[in-house]
């Protein structure tokens, strides 16, 4: 099953640092996407999740770290 999420941050260099924490494998379970949507502020991630495995918990782990960096979920 395919995951997406859009989110918005309150400046460029949050939304920079969010992009550079995802990229760096902060999504262990699954292999993640990122790249910038439609403007500076916004980052754009999906990723594919067998939920016939396990529980997935990754939506959660994206909205705990965006809100570290003043970011929150906004729709795709």
């Amino acid at each position: 099953m395919v995951k997406e999420f859009a989110y918005q941050f309150s400046s460029s260099t949050n939304a920079s640092r969010f992009l550079a924490e995802l990229q760096s494998g902060f999504l262990t379970k699954v292999k993640s996407k990122s790249r910038r949507y439609k403007n500076d502020h916004q980052i754009y991630v999906s990723y594919v999740f067998d939920s016939e495995l396990e529980f997935d918990d990754s939506a959660q782990q994206l909205d705990d770290l965006a809100a570290q960096y003043e970011g929150y979920e906004i729709s795709v």
